[in-house]
């Protein structure tokens, strides 16, 4: 199992019937992000993977969490 800065990644498929999406999910304690692609590409070199680490990578900025007391 892929993860990056403790949350886990996990494919999933959309519960919506006839879907062509492609989905990616990523868990830590209860914070969950999803990412999904239907149409289009995603930027050149680019996987859903790459997307959520880029959100974690936001999210866990110290600026972001500057007053956050704890994480989960």
């Amino acid at each position: 199992m892929d993860s990056h800065r403790g949350f886990q990644f996990h494919a999933y498929r959309p519960n919506v019937p006839h879907t062509d999406k492609h989905a990616l999910r990523a868990t830590r304690g209860r914070i969950t992000l999803f990412v999904e692609v239907s149409d289009g590409e995603l930027p050149s070199g680019w996987h859903l993977r790459d997307v959520l680490r880029h959100e974690i990578n936001r999210l866990m900025d110290p600026a972001t969490l500057r007053h956050v007391d704890h994480l989960n």
